[in-house]
């Protein structure tokens, strides 16, 4: 009995301890069933992260896109973050913060960066093609060799920004800040820069072809053999800027500001400037040809040897301005203002000067042949040496004007007043001065060989030794005139008024003297063979 019991007992330990060996060993084998399988999904999950990796870096997949656009939206926070040569293309990267951020030959075509921080950014080699960057904050930052092509920067902060040898054809910088801006060789063609803020910007060689810079502030920017064909610079301020060399061939520069600007050998050839600022402006050696000056402000500026060849200057303010050995053939200059203005020398071949002031205007050696000076104003002008033939100067104001030695042949002087004006040795052969007042004139030793003086006024002027053979001299004023040692063979003096007049040694062989008021005239010496003295007046004539 005791021993039955006893083999039931160890049978039931047996089964017990079977048990829990049993329970022990799924225990045991449960658990590496879970580790095996968290392995599995581990594994699993960086085969899949290293794809998308994979597949984001080598083709800017939909689903990397995805994830960097999703982070970004996450955190904007990016200050001083290193992405040299990122994937960022079309990323959402509005209001970023990416202070200092190193995006070096980063690729943000078409990103958007609205708003975005990027102050001190790295960005050279950069590729923000039709990339959003409106109101951006980009100062100092460094975008050299940057491709902005058509990118949108209106209003973006530029200030010290490094943009050289930047391309931004087409890009938009309305109001945009780039004072101070490095912009040299900088590409903008047809670029918008209508208002923008350009004060002391750096564009020397840029390309600045068709550029829109309407009201654009350019003072003291920098621009010499920038290339400016056809741009806009309407009310553009360009007060002081550095031009020299640049070509502004056909620009828009009507109501422009350039006050004191350099624009030294500047091309401006059929440039609009009607109406602009160009006080004090330097344009020696500038070209000029065909360009409108209409109304333009030119007081003081320099155009030494300036080519203005068919230039319109209607109405321009040149007073003082200095035009020595400038070329103005066939310029329109009707109603200027060259009040002092320096013209030594200067080439005025068939221009244009009616009504124009030239007040105190110097034009030694000038070349005004064929110029139309009717009702110009020139008193006091120096115009000794000038070139005069076949001028015309009817009516024009000539009073104390300085015309020694001045070649005015075949001229036309009707009506014009020379009082006290200085002709000693003036070459005046042909010349039409019918009603001119010469009051006190200075005219010895000039040539007037068939000159035309019926009706002038030559009271008290000074005549010795002047050449007049065969000038019409018709009802001439010449009382107490000075023509001792005159010719005037064959003279027509019908009814001169030549009382007091001074005739010693003149030759008047043949001269026509009928009706000729010859009162107390001194005729000592003079040679009358031929001449016809009917009812000439020769009272106390001597």
């Amino acid at each position: 009995m005791k021993l039955t019991q006893g083999r039931s007992n160890k049978h039931r330990d047996d089964q017990t301890n079977t048990g829990t060996i049993k329970q022990t060993q799924g225990r045991s084998n449960k658990h590496r069933d879970d580790q095996t399988n968290r392995r599995t999904i581990k594994q699993t999950q960086r085969r899949s992260d290293k794809q998308t990796v994979k597949e984001g870096s080598k083709s800017g997949s939909k689903q990397a896109q995805l994830w960097s656009h999703t982070s970004f939206r996450r955190q904007h926070e990016l200050t001083a973050a290193e992405l040299t040569a990122a994937a960022l293309t079309a990323a959402e990267l509005t209001a970023a913060a990416l202070t200092a951020a190193e995006l070096t030959a980063a690729a943000l075509t078409a990103a958007e960066l609205t708003a975005a921080a990027l102050t001190a950014a790295e960005l050279t080699a950069a590729a923000l093609t039709a990339a959003e960057l409106t109101a951006a904050e980009l100062t100092a930052a460094e975008l050299t060799a940057a491709e902005l092509t058509a990118a949108a920067l209106t209003a973006a902060e530029l200030t010290a920004a490094e943009l050289t040898a930047a391309e931004l054809t087409a890009a938009e910088l309305t109001a945009a800040a780039l004072t101070a801006a490095e912009l040299t060789a900088g590409e903008l063609t047809a670029a918008a820069l209508t208002a923008a803020e350009l004060t002391g910007a750096e564009l020397t060689a840029a390309e600045l072809t068709g550029a829109e810079l309407t009201a654009a502030e350019l003072t003291a920017a920098e621009l010499t053999g920038a290339e400016l064909t056809a741009a806009e610079l309407t009310a553009a301020e360009l007060t002081a800027a550095e031009l020299t060399g640049a070509e502004l061939t056909a620009a828009e520069l009507t109501g422009a500001e350039l006050t004191g600007a350099e624009l030294t050998t500047a091309e401006l050839t059929g440039a609009e400037l009607t109406a602009a600022e160009l006080t004090g402006a330097e344009l020696t050696r500038t070209e000029l040809t065909a360009v409108e000056l209409t109304g333009a402000e030119l007081t003081a500026a320099e155009l030494t040897a300036a080519e203005l060849t068919g230039a319109e200057l209607t109405g321009a303010e040149l007073t003082a301005a200095e035009l020595t050995g400038a070329e103005l053939t066939g310029a329109e200059l009707t109603e200027a203002e060259l009040t002092e203005a320096k013209l030594t020398e200067a080439e005025l071949t068939g221009v244009e000067l009616t009504g124009a002031e030239l007040t105190g205007a110097e034009l030694t050696g000038a070349e005004l042949t064929e110029a139309e000076l009717t009702g110009a104003e020139l008193t006091g002008a120096e115009l000794t040496a000038a070139e005069l033939t076949a001028a015309e100067l009817t009516a024009a104001e000539l009073t104390g004007a300085e015309l020694t030695a001045a070649e005015l042949t075949g001229a036309e002087l009707t009506g014009a007043e020379l009082t006290g004006a200085e002709l000693t040795e003036a070459e005046l052969t042909e010349a039409k001065l019918t009603e001119a007042e010469l009051t006190g004139v200075e005219l010895t030793g000039a040539e007037l060989t068939g000159a035309e003086l019926t009706g002038a006024e030559l009271r008290e002027a000074e005549l010795i030794g002047a050449e007049l053979t065969g000038a019409e001299l018709t009802e001439a004023e010449l009382t107490e005139a000075e023509l001792t040692e005159a010719e005037l063979t064959g003279v027509e003096l019908t009814g001169a008024e030549l009382t007091g007049v001074e005739l010693t040694g003149a030759e008047l062989t043949g001269a026509e003297l009928t009706g000729a008021e010859l009162r107390e005239a001194e005729l000592i010496g003079a040679e009358l063979t031929g001449s016809e003295l009917t009812e000439a007046e020769l009272t106390e004539a001597n």
